[in-house]
């Protein structure tokens, strides 16, 4: 079995907010070459303080941004001198000044689709939203509900390869805290006595509707279920589909349709689609690959084939860029 680690805290109880990504890699695009500079993720009291100013949020608020620009692929903490920025957040919110980015205020519900896929493919890393999209299999459910089922299912994963660590990992209250606010993240109330706020909508991810609110009261419940997911654009599925594959089945010209759809780290698992869901969504990536990317499904055998995927890898980002105007 695969070792995992945990990590259960970092955002300070604040849920991704609109505006903190483009906050965090704009300090970093303007930080100053001659001098190496960790302008976000810095664990400093003096650069803290700074960032407080420079962002105009609080402190806790401040390690919260560094999280989730972490999270989410924005920033490569593989560099532990330099806050270095990615690919894909040059692409989204620009290089340098004067460049823009393909969508810096996040107007665009593909952005935040992308978004969400960045944040949870990384399986090996849980935290309680990358368990859900995962490993949870329920569509109906409670926070009590989820609590218990991570904190059984953690007990069977192998968190840095020792008991021990598993056990210094899950403290409930900080669980408990993970899931609030990860579903704070996701929801917003839905329930015919409950009107909608600006303040339901204080998260980007709350726009794809994932998972809502049933109920209010002291035991909220919430639905999610498996479907279509009609606002995920195809470039942003196609993009995901091509980083799954690289990521973990790169040396096979095939995937089987079952792994797709049901896997950990896969594009249907994270999307939460459907299995009429995902076959439609195939047909429109052939179409738009050009068959580079195929699928077949005959006598019962659903496969899906690329003969030349980690070619195709080094276009991803011209594919998803197909789904920006300009």
């Amino acid at each position: 079995m695969a070792n995992y680690t945990a990590k259960f805290s970092g955002h300070e109880t604040f849920p991704l907010r609109y505006g903190w990504l483009y906050k965090a890699v704009s300090s970093v695009r303007d930080q100053y070459d001659d001098k190496p500079l960790k302008p976000v993720t810095s664990g400093s009291s003096e650069d803290k303080e700074k960032a407080v100013v420079r962002m105009g949020v609080g402190k806790n608020m401040v390690s919260s941004i560094a999280y989730w620009t972490i999270a989410s692929k924005m920033i490569d903490d593989a560099n532990r001198e330099q806050d270095t920025l990615t690919e894909i957040a040059a692409d989204l919110f620009g290089e340098e000044k004067g460049v823009p980015g393909w969508d810096p205020y996040m107007e665009r519900i593909g952005t935040v689709w992308l978004l969400h896929w960045l944040l949870n493919r990384d399986y090996h890393t849980v935290t309680s939203y990358r368990w859900f999209f995962n490993r949870f299999n329920g569509q109906r459910f409670d926070k009590q509900q989820l609590l218990d089922s991570l904190t059984l299912d953690a007990e069977k994963l192998k968190f840095d390869g020792s008991e021990k660590a598993v056990k210094k990992t899950l403290n409930q209250k900080t669980v408990s805290k993970d899931i609030d606010c990860f579903l704070q993240g996701y929801t917003y109330r839905s329930s015919s006595n409950s009107k909608i706020s600006e303040d339901s909508f204080s998260s980007p991810l709350v726009e794809l509707g994932l998972i809502r609110t049933l109920e209010d009261g002291r035991y909220k419940k919430y639905n999610a279920d498996l479907g279509e997911q009609e606002s995920l654009p195809i470039e942003v599925f196609t993009y995901a589909l091509i980083d799954f594959w690289n990521m973990y089945a790169k040396e096979s010209k095939t995937i089987s349709f079952d792994r797709l759809l049901t896997a950990e780290g896969s594009p249907a698992r994270i999307f939460r689609l459907s299995q009429s869901a995902l076959a439609n969504r195939l047909d429109l990536v052939e179409e738009l690959t050009d068959k580079r990317i195929s699928w077949t499904d005959t006598q019962g055998l659903r496969q899906i084939q690329c003969d030349d995927i980690v070619n195709l890898n080094d276009s991803k980002s011209f594919i998803l860029s197909q789904y920006y105007p300009g």
